[in-house]
Parts: C-alpha cells; structure tokens; sequence
C-alpha cells in the first residue's frame, strides 16, 4: 500500500506540473473484481501464465495510466505515458513510453515524422487502443502479451509517408526505418516462462521477475544459471 500511495503521489504531481492550454493528457483508471483458481501467477515467482491466481482474489487494480502529449512550437511535441500497476511486480511504477517527436508540415506530397525516446515500434493491429491497449479483450494474445512484456524500441525512428490520396491517386504509401540501442535479446522471458495471457506491461527499464524461470534453469549444483532479466529496448 506504501508504494501504491507514493505512485498515485508521483502520478499527481506529474499531472500538476502540465502547464500550458495547448497540452493533452489522457487519465484512466482500470479497476478489476478477480476471481481465480488458476496456479501460481509467474507475477508471484510461480509457473501460471495468467496474471492473477487463486491467492488473488477480490478487487484488485488493473492499471492506473497517465499520458500527456504537450507541443514545443509548431513542429516538435513530447509525449509521456506512465502507468500504476496493483501486483507484486518490482517496478509498480514506470513509464512505457516517453519520447521527443519531430513533424515538419507535409511538402510537395510527402510527409515525415520523426521520434527519438522510448516507444512501442509499429507492430501491433491488435494493441491500437491509447497505452497500447487491447479494445477488444481484457488480456492480450499470446503474442501481444511477450511483446509488451519484453519487446520496446529505445532509439530513433522515422517514417516517410507519401500522400497519394491528396494527389489524386487511389493509395498512400509509407516507409518506416528505426535504429535502437541498450537492448536485450528478445526471447530471453519468452524462453523460460513460454507464452502467457494477461495485460501488463513491463515500463521501461524494470525488472522482469524471472523466480520461476530460475526454479527452471537451475544447473547441477543447483545455483541459477541465470538470475535476473532487465527491460530495455528488444
């Protein structure tokens, strides 16, 4: 409870320190009531793939998230989305994505944007939704829930768009390039949990708790071969 009080502490402030008419910000609470007799959640160190378990039932938080979209002149904007988790995970509290955008006004039928920071790279039809939600259900699918757990771009990335539809064709056509760092083999979770279905995401730059794994990956002598995995850029 502590830490959840210092997160919601954390959120406001954040939200207070927005000034200016021309900023947006985005606020929602996901409040959950949880019944469950699945196993033991991978959240508690256990080999469920679920996010809550038996132990877990009664009301619990989903997510509280916070997104703030603000200009800096006319042709650069800074975008912020944080989010408050309500389980036993490490890091309760962090940012998933946080960049610097850069988009000039489209000239002579072509249109570019720019992005340097921390953000979900364009792969998702499924995760549309803002905070790189579902709209469609609760948990994600298999392959929406490795991607948010361990996959994040931390680098640059740009997209070229020309706009045929304005120029009297029937099409537009786009082209995305990004370059990235400080990344961790994608896999790495996915290789000793499998895959899982729920909804959370892992902010950047926390910890991934990887009990389970470990209880698995144990060598002969019975020390961890390996011990922890950290979020980056995958």
């Amino acid at each position: 409870m502590p830490t959840l009080l210092r997160g919601a502490s954390m959120i406001t402030l954040l939200a207070m320190a927005v000034t200016g008419r021309a900023a947006d910000w985005q606020m929602s609470l996901d409040t959950r009531l949880v019944t469950s007799d699945a196993g033991r959640s991978f959240m508690d160190g256990g080999l469920g793939t679920t996010r809550f378990d038996r132990n877990d039932s009664g009301v619990h938080l989903g997510r509280a998230r916070l997104a703030l979209s603000a200009p800096l002149g006319e042709l650069w904007s800074v975008h912020l989305d944080a989010s408050l988790w309500d389980d036993k995970d490490r890091s309760p509290l962090g940012s998933d994505e946080a960049y610097l955008q850069f988009r000039p006004y489209p000239r002579a039928g072509y249109r570019l944007r720019v992005k340097a920071g921390a953000f979900y790279p364009p792969i998702s039809l499924e995760n549309r939704a803002a905070g790189w939600e579902s709209p469609y259900t609760l948990s994600y699918s298999a392959i929406n829930t490795w991607l948010g757990v361990e996959v994040r771009t931390i680098g640059l990335e740009a997209q070229l768009d020309w706009l045929g539809t304005r120029t009297g064709h029937d099409f537009d056509l786009g082209l995305t390039a990004g370059a990235f760092r400080w990344n961790e083999g994608a896999g790495v979770v996915l290789a000793s949990n499998g895959f899982m279905l729920h909804d959370r995401q892992t902010p950047v730059f926390a910890r991934v708790d990887r009990r389970a794994a470990r209880s698995r990956s144990s060598n002969s002598t019975g020390v961890p071969a390996c011990t922890r995995a950290w979020k980056g850029a995958i």
